[in-house]
């Protein structure tokens, strides 16, 4: 019986013990080094009060579990001036140590001591090998894309569609998290707190991941009402069209008789507008639509009774436009983000977040993308590129509970100081669950979800005759006897209004074309008038439920 409580016990300790991020020093007085017993400890994030702590017997405090980011710490005790360090960067699954230094009031005047964090050289505690990016230096960066703005890393490359690979793994090894939930979505730049990129020594408690770990912190509502407006264009400046507009509010809903805020929020919405996401330096090469067009209306030319394509008859001179941008490869993309934090009572927070995103993207596609694999669709028939529309919506919620004495670092009371320490202290837990859904479709513009559109250039009339044959009966006589009916077709009937260019291509069946008149130039370019013969439709949700505690 003995053996298995003590392997139970262990089971237990084994699963509390895991790194939180934290915040912990010593307060003693500058004139004379002494500790400082029973300080209130109070931690700040955009003005708003977190939750706080109290210095012990030694001076020292801890504020535990809580969520990565920048914070002001602001310590008081009767006869001390109030300190403030500010801009304290806190990372995840990182202890924070924090020495603060209080000077003696001599008269009672309001002052308040306010000291710069300094950011140590050397993180003791720190076994992962990666990267921190602020908020501050996110703002500086001219990229807009969280893939972008982690691909400055070294060891991480981003791809055109914005997948991240870190020190050469698989795209799909690198996993994101925002607000300590797993997610396959983002946010826009401006509602990040902070990124931690972690690409090496990964921790056990985030699964299974070969790559690397992007961590995003989204940014909490502030203690008065902020916002913000950014507008971009460089419609005036190049081809690539690149228009951005995004705006944010944030404040306060409730606060208490202390003017501490309760209940605040925090909105944002980025629209970005792109004619093409992802420009070539030097330029493209295209057909000019005029001459598309004059190869739509009469696609082959006949050399007796044999059809050869007239774009074969196409040279540089009418064929080699250069162009800045690609035509017809827009990017249309609609983010919302929202952000609710509740302070329930000195040791009880929620929070909700959330997002959705509406994107739209026309896009040329690949040669395995297409009906006559080995043809490029890019040069004369970049005027029918089809479109990948995405929308994404996720939702988190955070219920974050601290166990034993807390305080708002106003102080220590008597019965308080009174209070012994047990055997465990700084107990808490957090709850954690998230839901997300993607869905996306990819189709040809013109037909969408008409199926039976694709395919269909025309018909072939089909009848069916009956079949006779003269015979001898079996005493001599002639006789006319049915054996059935023959199938007659007919010639193709081409349709002009469905598929009209395809219509004079002369399909056999279903749809399917002879490859030396869906081609041109020994098939290094598909014909004019193609069809994105692909439809795709998927759905894919991902719940999400964390429990995380810890104690001293």
């Amino acid at each position: 019986m003995s053996k298995n409580l003590l392997l139970i016990c262990l089971m237990f300790i084994s699963c509390m013990a895991f790194s939180q991020t934290s915040i912990e020093g010593k307060v003693k007085d500058s004139s004379n080094g002494e500790p400082v017993l029973f300080a209130g400890v109070t931690l700040l994030k955009n003005g708003v009060l977190i939750t706080g702590a109290e210095t012990d017997l030694d001076g020292n405090f801890l504020i535990s579990d809580i969520q990565p980011g920048k914070y002001d710490v602001e310590v008081t005790f009767l006869g001390y001036k109030k300190t403030r360090i500010e801009g304290i960067q806190c990372l995840a699954g990182q202890v924070r140590r924090l020495d603060i230094e209080m000077e003696v009031e001599g008269e009672l005047i309001d002052e308040v001591v306010v000291v710069a964090y300094k950011v140590p050289l050397i993180e003791v505690d720190n076994t992962t090998t990666g990267t921190t990016i602020t908020s501050d230096k996110i703002a500086n960066l001219p990229q807009k894309s969280i893939s972008s703005i982690v691909a400055n890393a070294a060891g991480v490359s981003a791809d055109t569609d914005g997948s991240i690979s870190v020190r050469g793994s698989r795209s799909n090894e690198t996993a994101t998290f925002i607000d300590g939930i797993r997610t396959t979505g983002t946010i826009p730049q401006t509602e990040v707190e902070q990124i931690q990129l972690v690409t090496g020594g990964i921790e056990a408690k985030y699964g299974d991941v070969s790559g690397g770990i992007i961590s995003l912190t989204s940014k909490g509502p502030s203690r008065d009402f902020t916002g913000g407006v950014e507008a971009e264009t460089s419609e005036f400046l190049d081809g690539y069209g690149y228009n951005l507009l995004s705006a944010n509010l944030s404040g306060p809903i409730l606060k208490n008789s202390k003017g501490q805020s309760l209940l605040g929020f925090r909105v944002s919405a980025q629209y970005t507008d792109i004619a093409d996401n992802s420009p070539s330096f030097p330029g493209v090469s295209r057909a000019p639509l005029t001459t598309i067009q004059q190869l739509e209306n009469e696609v082959f030319y006949n050399i007796g009774t044999s059809k050869f394509a007239n774009a074969e008859k196409l040279n540089n001179q009418n064929t080699n436009t250069y162009l800045k941008a690609r035509p017809n490869e827009t990017n249309k993309n609609l983010n919302l983000t929202g952000k609710l934090d509740a302070r329930i009572s000195n040791n009880i927070d929620i929070s909700l977040s959330g997002n959705y995103e509406d994107d739209e993207d026309r896009f040329t596609p690949t040669r395995s993308e297409l009906p006559n694999s080995g043809s490029s669709w890019a040069m004369l028939n970049w005027n029918n590129n089809p479109f990948e529309y995405t929308t994404f919506q996720r939702y988190n919620f955070r219920f974050r509970h601290k166990l034993g004495k807390q305080n708002d670092g106003s102080g220590a009371s008597d019965t308080s100081r009174a209070n012994v320490p047990g055997l465990l202290r700084n107990f808490s837990y957090t709850i954690l669950g998230g839901f997300e859904r993607r869905n996306k479709s990819n189709e040809d513009f013109r037909h969408q979800d008409n199926f039976f559109n694709y395919g269909y250039f025309g018909s072939t009339p089909v009848t069916f005759e009956p079949t006779l044959a003269t015979i001898q009966d079996q005493d001599g006589n002639l006789i006319r006897q049915h054996l059935g009916y023959s199938q007659v077709t007919g010639e193709f009937v081409p349709n002009n209004t469905i598929n009209p260019v395809l219509a004079q291509y002369e399909n056999t069946l279903n749809g399917f074309m002879r490859s030396e008149r869906s081609s041109v130039w020994n098939s290094l370019f598909a014909n004019v008038g193609q069809v994105f013969n692909q439809y795709e439709l998927e759905q894919n949700d991902l719940y999400t439920f964390n429990f995380n505690s810890g104690l001293d």
